[in-house]
């Protein structure tokens, strides 16, 4: 088997919504969540049980039509949820999604991602550093796309430019 490492990173984001409103508009999967988070493909939504769903997405990369599967369990209470992929090549990598409170109108989203990284051994660590360093750019990134629909569809006004 192929020598692998974890990609360890994090990053946070301010909502300008309740946690309440936060959870339950990110975790309503849709068909058309791909396009959402600016990226064209396909996206099959399974429900296995009340807190428990099967999102299995075809894209294309590099010319080739790309499978990636994941089994996401909800944390209602927690405002949380945690998405395992399985069965490519990042099999087992998992993120956590965290929506903290922080008044009445405003939460904090806290995202943690574990990315299986083959071909990388743990020794190498300034390259699994920068392999995480970019994936959190890219992650933050799409988050950031995220939070602006999110706030949009929830009816936040766009804040006024700095002056």
């Amino acid at each position: 088997m192929a020598p692998r490492s974890m990609a360890r990173y994090r990053f946070r984001k301010s909502f300008r919504v309740s946690a309440q409103e936060a959870y339950a508009w990110l975790t309503d999967f849709d068909v058309d969540d791909l396009k959402r988070m600016g990226s064209e493909g396909t996206r099959e939504v399974v429900r296995l049980a009340p807190d428990l769903y099967l999102l299995i997405d075809h894209f294309r990369r590099n010319g080739r039509t790309v499978r990636k599967s994941k089994l996401v369990h909800l944390y209602p209470k927690e405002h949380s949820w945690i998405c395992t992929y399985i069965g490519d090549a990042s099999n087992r990598s998992q993120f956590v999604y965290r929506i903290e409170p922080r008044g009445r109108h405003r939460s904090r989203f806290t995202f943690t991602g574990l990315q299986m990284v083959p071909g990388v051994r743990a020794r190498e660590g300034a390259r699994l550093a920068r392999y995480a360093r970019q994936l959190q750019l890219e992650d933050s990134a799409e988050w950031t796309a995220l939070t602006r629909q999110l706030h949009e569809a929830l009816g936040v006004p766009p804040r006024a430019p700095a002056l």
